[in-house]
């Protein structure tokens, strides 16, 4: 096997390690948090569909509704 060189202090070792970690996980609390915001996106998004959707049905029934029943 080849060697493989260590810096003689460890610590160092670690702190680097709890760095690196450190933006890993600030990385994906970010990700995370525009996933979430996405999702809030979409939800609002497909709220306002349906309620355009719902717009729309309510006149096709009256049309339909003063169609079928003539005053």
């Amino acid at each position: 096997f080849e060697k493989i060189e260590m810096p003689e202090d460890l610590a160092y070792c670690y702190n680097k390690m709890g760095n690196i970690y450190l933006k890993l996980n600030k990385k994906t609390e970010y990700f995370e948090s525009i996933s979430k915001a996405y999702e809030i996106y979409m939800e609002i998004h497909l709220e306002k569909k349906a309620l355009k959707i719902r717009e729309k049905l309510k006149k096709v029934d009256k049309k339909f509704y003063k169609q079928r029943f003539p005053k």
